[in-house]
């Protein structure tokens, strides 16, 4: 009689269960709601995005907000787990991407340093992101005090990353 009660209650909590997990994966749809936000940048972003375009004229394009994902293949033959290689670069972004007209190709990404680069778990994910584009072969240009900065500076700047990862690439 014992065995008959445990599998009878083994039974109904699977059943349980399974209606639990039913109403747990709802439609996104009816779980989430959205709203458009007003910016796709701070304002500093969005100023210096306007300074960078000016800087490489009409020979790039410009991407701002640009997650890893986009731009890195997850794909190299080194026997690493693709999905874990994707999850973990898909959750980082850079501030921009400049590409090559002809094919988007990425030349360069650029990140803005501000106040929140300070923590110590934004530097260690900085580090991280430096580490992967180096190895990607994909140069990383750093500006602090943006506010400071003359246009002349982040232009020069611009244009020797740009022709050292010319000369560096294919």
């Amino acid at each position: 009689m014992n065995t008959v009660v445990i599998v009878a209650l083994v039974v109904l909590l699977a059943f349980i269960s399974t209606l639990v997990g039913k109403q747990t994966h709802m439609k996104p749809s009816a779980q989430y709601h959205y709203r458009r936000k007003d910016f796709i940048m701070t304002k500093a972003e969005n100023d210096f995005f306007d300074v960078i375009n000016r800087a490489v004229g009409n020979n790039y394009y410009v991407f701002p907000q640009v997650h890893l994902s986009e731009f890195l293949d997850h794909r190299v033959k080194n026997g690493q787990n693709w999905q874990h290689a994707l999850h973990y670069i898909n959750q980082k972004s850079v501030d921009y991407v400049v590409c090559d007209k002809q094919y988007r190709r990425p030349l360069l990404a650029i990140e803005l340093d501000d106040w929140s680069h300070n923590s110590e778990l934004r530097r260690e994910r900085d580090a991280n992101v430096e580490r992967i584009l180096q190895e990607a072969g994909i140069p990383l240009l750093r500006f602090k005090d943006v506010g400071t900065l003359q246009a002349g500076e982040v232009a020069s700047r611009l244009q020797s990353a740009l022709s050292a990862g010319s000369t560096s690439s294919h």
